[in-house]
């Protein structure tokens, strides 16, 4: 069995059946083999002076111990090593890579896990094991598996190992292959089975970590099937409702295999028609009884998303396809449509008055906690179906430790998990149920082992991306989001490798776009690791700026005034929180901005110049005016006294004459 293979079986064998410690151990050879062969085949191509410090290092760790050199080094020593000659980076220098997914990495957890594994005997748990397995994979893609190949022939031969099943599914939903383990519902089977039989729509509702997917999917589907005359449909509304359902249909129209990307295709089709009301639900659905021939059970499993990832238009879209469809059904009763709901958003669904009128008590599954009896089942039968047992009085415990808490079942499903991975031989113990720090806080201590196996700048990122997959809500409590891969950069997408192996979130593909997509693996994650909470609790208002932002996004409609001014301040404090295209969107929008103020400048000084010039025009003319003006009354003054002098001339003549007759007459006399 060559390297290849041997990763393949540890993963498919061991990891995927609850194996850790084996695994933990295979991972932990491969690796040593590997950071040997790493400083001994790579040591010439590094700088003479990097080559200098590497040996005289290796001087200094082998005085005193047992190993002569490099060869015989132990982990602890190969990784002080590479540690204090900072390998990596030098390595990455000289090859002209950045191993940045190295770098995200708390290689000093290698150390941690493997001492009181290999000198104590200790147990190895789900989140050791598999990031044991992810470093082994990070060794391969990074430094290719031919230089690594060496090694694994020295490994002991995997082949006679026992196959383990891990009957609990963590915080994973049970799905359709899982219905045996899928126990302590038996009465709420049967009763969702008898409503789906007599109604056209039910909906089962309950809070969050209910079961609510769980008891669809694992109880009552499978109970349809063994009764025969159903085909059951579902989808997840997602932020496509309307080709999720279509992909969703395409499994009932086409009952054979047909070309994938034929029916991808034809998926997109249907839903622009649904969209452009072309075509009715009630056409699609009728064709596909008729070709069955029997009863049709459409699932739309997480309906909340239908409100948590679209805007209004797009749910009325929707509701506007499915009110009719119903009407029609609630006398042909040839399709049920069930809906799982998260009970907090009932009242978004009971906003449409149209839609509020079928969650009548009649029609609705209120899915509560489990009971005494209930837990006793889900959590001694999955074990015993494959021959496990508890340590007496384990069982009581662990059903006390779940109380009556809302949500709680995940938590215990992933208690449960991480139990079954410490198990010793036939039997569950309370030593190991006490080391996972029972129900209430094994989610919280594993998720914060996880966290601390990233370097400093990959917990900056993980805290980063794990705020990016919550929704923060608004009168409800926080949800999950599904985000594309491709908006996280490289170093965030290796902290999401590596949390996707620990299994804190899931990865996906949106089968209309072929993108990958990233999620948190369970709702329970959100409100049951406490410094999850602590992030969002920070930075909520952030969280609901950057929600807003991404529809101002959608519509293209570029920011201005007061919600530009606030995007400047958060884009000033938290840059490194932002996407590019999200800073991107901002810039352009101050760069518009700038522009409108410049032009508003420009027309004002245009304005002010043509004010100046008209008032520099009218004093012209009113400095002619005047003078034209001073000239007339000059004029009429000169005038006047003119006419006064006449005036005192023809009165002085007057006078004369007046004296010369005078005169004249007594010449006479």
């Amino acid at each position: 069995m060559n390297l290849e293979q041997r990763i393949v079986f540890i993963k498919e064998n061991l990891l995927d059946k609850g194996g850790y410690t084996i695994a933990a151990k295979e991972c932990l050879g491969i690796i040593e083999h590997a950071l040997r062969q790493l400083l001994l085949r790579h040591l010439a191509v590094l700088p003479s002076a990097v080559q200098q410090r590497i040996q005289q290092e290796a001087q200094k760790t082998a005085k005193g111990s047992r190993a002569s050199g490099i060869e015989d080094f132990t982990m602890g020593q190969l990784l002080g090593l590479i540690r204090t000659c900072d390998f990596i980076n030098e390595w990455g220098k000289v090859t002209g890579r950045d191993l940045i997914n190295i770098r995200m990495i708390n290689l000093d957890s290698l150390s941690d896990i493997r001492n009181p594994l290999i000198h104590n005997g200790a147990e190895a748990d789900s989140s050791q094991a598999f990031f044991l397995f992810s470093c082994v994979r990070l060794l391969l893609e990074n430094f290719g598996i031919e230089s690594l190949e060496g090694g694994a022939e020295a490994l002991p031969d995997l082949a006679t190992l026992p196959v383990l099943d891990n009957p609990y599914q963590g915080l994973a939903a049970f799905q359709e292959e899982n219905a045996q383990f899928f126990c302590g519902r038996s009465a709420e089977i049967a009763d969702l089975q008898q409503l789906v039989s007599d109604r056209a729509f039910v909906a089962v509702l309950g809070n969050s970590g209910s079961g609510k997917s769980s008891l669809v999917f694992a109880g009552l589907v499978p109970a349809l099937k063994q009764a025969g005359g159903w085909l059951v449909m579902a989808c997840r509304p997602l932020d496509q409702p309307l080709y999720q359902l279509a992909v969703a249909l395409m499994d009932g129209l086409y009952q054979s295999e047909v070309n994938e990307v034929a029916r991808l295709a034809e998926a997109k089709a249907l839903a622009k028609s649904f969209a452009a009301q072309d075509l009715t639900l009630d056409m699609v659905i009728q064709r596909i009884a008729s070709k069955y021939r029997g009863r049709v059970l459409l699932v739309l499993d997480q309906f909340e998303e239908l409100y948590t990832l679209n805007d209004a238009k797009t749910q009325q879209q929707f509701l506007a396809l499915l009110l009719p469809f119903l009407a029609q059904q609630a006398a042909a009763l040839t399709v049920t449509v069930l809906v799982t709901l998260r009970a907090d958003f009932l009242g978004a669904a009971l906003a449409d008055a149209a839609f509020a009128a079928w969650f009548d008590g009649y029609r609705n599954k209120m899915l509560g906690n489990l009971n005494a009896a209930g837990l006793q089942d889900a959590v001694t039968v999955p074990a015993q179906k494959l021959g496990v047992g508890f340590e007496s009085g384990l069982p009581e415990r662990i059903v006390r430790d779940v109380g009556t808490e809302s949500g709680s079942l995940p938590l215990l499903q992933f208690a449960l998990h991480q139990l079954w991975g410490l198990r010793q031989g036939q039997q569950l113990t309370h030593a190991n149920y006490e080391a996972l720090g029972t129900v209430t806080a094994a989610l919280a201590n594993y998720a914060e082992v996880v966290y601390g196996r990233f370097s400093a700048e990959g917990q900056a990122q993980c805290r980063y991306v794990l705020v990016q997959l919550v929704r923060p809500g608004l009168g409800t409590a926080d949800t999950r989001r599904v985000v594309a891969w491709s908006r996280f950069s490289l170093a965030q997408q290796t902290v999401l490798q590596q949390l996707a192996g620990a299994r804190l979130v899931v990865l996906g593909r949106d089968v209309e776009s072929g993108q990958e997509m990233v999620e948190v693996v369970h709702e329970a994650l959100i409100y049951g690791w406490v410094r999850l909470r602590e992030w969002m609790a920070a930075d909520r208002e952030f969280r609901l700026w950057q929600e807003g932002l991404w529809r101002y996004l959608a519509d293209g409609v570029l920011l201005s005034g007061t919600p530009l001014s606030v995007a400047e301040s958060f884009l000033a404090e938290r840059s490194d929180f932002l996407a590019e295209s999200e800073r991107d969107f901002i810039v352009r929008s101050v760069a518009e901005r700038d522009r409108a103020l410049a032009e508003q400048a420009r027309q004002r000084r245009v304005w002010a110049t043509f004010v100046m010039a008209f008032f520099v025009v009218a004093v012209g003319l009113s400095g002619v005016a005047w003078w034209f003006w001073g000239e007339s009354v000059e004029k009429a003054e000169e005038a006047k006294r003119h006419e006064t002098e006449s005036q005192k001339n023809l009165a002085q003549s007057k006078e004369n004459l007046t004296t010369s007759i005078r005169n004249q007459s007594l010449m006479l006399y």
